[in-house]
């Protein structure tokens, strides 16, 4: 016990004076350079664009001095401040190592920067010492110290275009003071610098006399990872790991492999932005390149195993139960999970010193997670989220599936319903948004009406910041009948009906059958069994369009129908009918008379007949007189009595 009194007192007097320990004629340098020396290694420092991005670098320190603001002393040396201890002596778990972020995160931020100046020797790692009851740990090494700004570069459409654009961004503080390419100076105006020329390199200019050098096309092409269907801005990562990109190459550059989409131009003409996606999950999936470039697009990925349940949410798988882990990777050497919230938190780790549930410690939610090779550069980064008392997500009583579609029956769709189901089997009660067309059940059940409108839900586990968002865009079917008239009315989702005569006519005025199809992309259309022509949608849109004109010379309506036909088309291996074509109605004799019945011989006699729905059939009038008009009137003389037959 007195020994642990002596080491304690000593603490705290080398911590009261730190302050004082550098001479007064020593300037101080930079404090991020000086973190930044004592933690790279030599092989680190001799990279010229080993640079560190913000998001990764801001290693959560102590309160009151950083180590890196004194030179004489290395971090190892001082105590942190505030360290919690033990009965035994031993430090607990340091907060140092968390810290708040600065903005809302993306999950795909970027290292792609060098940062300039001299570069020195790494230091010790630091020892943060053991954790709570005597069980010791490895040391962890905490990662260099932010830089003051992080420059990044981002592509976006040229807005009412086709076309890409580069932009720089540097969002954080200090300003910057200039942007130059080549030499040449750009404008930059509210954080933000079109780039408009992709060959050579940025130098960027902070006002605290901080440089970083952002190298774009130097033989290599720039890729950007972007949110799904490439919607949004991307920014710039080391290589095509899981999920939609966009890569930007000269334009002689020859694509190989499958392209998902046709190529579109860039702001600088003289290059071509070329669309991949990649499912890392699919072990023989060819992601394709360029036949100038001897290099692959593909690089090393996130995995997170654990146990996840599926929706339709683009902010990262939904994971259940147990926290996830970081699946280990050789080339992964740095990691950093934060909270996808305003000023959220967020902690830098080393996936093989710590795991990812350690780092998280309980907490749930919407994180960010990114990770970074030996030299700090960015390889990879996915979002994901985490709700410990969830277990599955039921649609009318089955569990919901990538693989779930809801059918129509003869009556249209009922009222669906969603559970959110916990752990203990009883219904989570979610939160909806104001004005959802939705409603919450006294279960705790969302239910959900037959309208197209109500297909996406979005709900909340949780009120506050922190909640989960969960979200389910039902795979329901939907259609009507487009003509051009501004208001085509209402979504179907029971077969119109439409005589053969009524089909032509809307054929005649190019009108279509639009469908609304969810996950299934395209459709196979035609009458009762024989589903022959197919049809699909574009990427931005969820519609299918089916001219009624490719239809008119099917027998179903250019011949008589003797029984009904279905309009029908293929939609998720189930046949699902569209408009039902009415069996054309027989002839029909409304009238027939002779006036008067009863003559004597050399009288005339006048017939009279009336029919309907006979133009297909034949009207004659027996005996002796044959075929006759399908209305008329006839005079005729008897020499005996007679019976006449239509």
């Amino acid at each position: 016990m007195w020994m642990t009194t002596v080491i304690e007192k000593l603490l705290s007097l080398v911590t009261t004076l730190w302050p004082f320990a550098r001479s007064p004629a020593t300037p101080a340098r930079n404090p991020e350079s000086a973190s930044l020396n004592s933690r790279l290694g030599p092989a680190s420092a001799a990279q010229g664009d080993g640079a560190l991005c913000q998001d990764l670098s801001q290693a959560e320190d102590t309160a009151g001095d950083a180590p890196g603001d004194h030179p004489d002393v290395q971090p190892s040396d001082l105590p942190k401040a505030g360290s919690s201890t033990t009965d035994d002596g031993k430090h607990a778990d340091p907060k140092a190592a968390e810290e708040p972020e600065s903005r809302d995160s993306d999950g795909t931020a970027v290292g792609n920067e060098e940062a300039t100046g001299p570069r020195k020797t790494k230091g010790s790692p630091l020892d943060i010492g053991g954790r709570r009851g005597g069980q010791s740990v490895s040391q962890v090494p905490k990662p260099p110290q932010s830089l003051l700004f992080r420059p990044e570069l981002l592509c976006r459409r040229v807005p009412a275009t086709a076309c890409w654009e580069v932009i720089l961004v540097a969002n954080e503080e200090p300003q910057i003071a200039a942007v130059h390419l080549e030499g040449a100076p750009l404008d930059f105006t509210d954080g933000r610098c079109s780039v408009p020329s992709l060959t050579g390199r940025l130098t960027v200019s902070s006002q605290d006399g901080q440089e970083h050098i952002l190298p774009l096309f130097e033989g290599e092409p720039l890729i950007f990872k972007l949110p799904k269907n490439w919607d949004g801005e991307g920014r710039r990562t080391s290589g095509i790991t899981s999920g939609h990109f966009l890569v930007i190459a000269p334009n002689a550059w020859q694509r190989t492999g499958r392209a998902p989409v046709e190529t579109d131009g860039c702001a600088d003409p003289a290059f071509r932005a070329h669309y991949f996606h990649r499912d890392a999950t699919v072990s023989d999936e060819t992601v394709g390149g360029f036949r100038e470039w001897t290099g692959s697009p593909v690089a090393t990925g996130i995995e997170l195993t654990g146990r996840n349940i599926y929706d339709d949410s683009d902010h990262g798988t939904l994971f259940v139960g147990d926290p996830p882990d970081l699946k280990p990777s050789p080339e992964i050497e740095w990691a950093r999970v934060g909270e996808e919230t305003e000023r959220g938190w967020g902690k830098n780790f080393r996936p093989g010193l710590q795991s990812l549930p350690e780092v998280l410690g309980g907490r749930e939610g919407r994180f960010f997670l990114r990770v970074y090779d030996p030299e700090v550069r960015m390889l990879d980064s996915v979002a994901f989220r985490y709700v410990r008392d969830l277990r599955r997500i039921n649609v009318n009583g089955t569990e919901y599936s990538q693989g779930t579609m809801l059918m129509p029956g003869e009556t249209g769709y009922p009222r669906t319903e969603i559970s959110l189901v916990g752990a203990d089997g009883s219904t989570l009660t979610p939160v909806l948004p104001p004005q959802a067309q939705q409603a919450v059940a006294p279960s705790g059940a969302v239910e959900v009406p037959p309208l197209p409108d109500a297909d996406c839900i979005t709900c909340s586990l949780g009120s506050d910041a922190r909640g989960v968002n969960i979200v389910l865009d039902l795979p329901r079917i939907w259609w009507r009948l487009e003509d051009g008239r501004p208001d085509p009315g209402a979504w179907c989702d029971t077969p119109f009906v439409m005589t053969r005569e009524e089909f032509r006519k809307n054929a005649d005025a190019d009108a279509t059958l639009s469908v609304l199809s969810k996950r299934q992309s395209s459709v196979r259309a035609g009458f009762d069994d024989r589903l022959e022509q197919p049809y699909s949608r574009t990427i931005e849109d969820d519609r299918i369009t089916i001219p009624l004109a490719h239809f008119v010379d099917y027998s179903q309506i250019d011949q008589r129908l003797s029984e009904e036909a279905h309009f029908c088309i293929e939609w998720a291996g189930e046949r699902i009918p569209l408009i039902r074509v009415p069996a054309d109605t027989g002839p029909e004799i409304l009238t027939f008379s002779a006036r008067p019945s009863t003559i004597e011989a050399g009288q005339h006699v006048d017939l009279r007949w009336e029919t309907r729905n006979a133009q297909s059939a034949r009207v004659s009038i027996d005996p002796g007189i044959g075929i006759v008009a399908f209305n008329g009137s006839l005079l005729v003389e008897p020499i005996d009595s007679m019976r006449f037959t239509l």
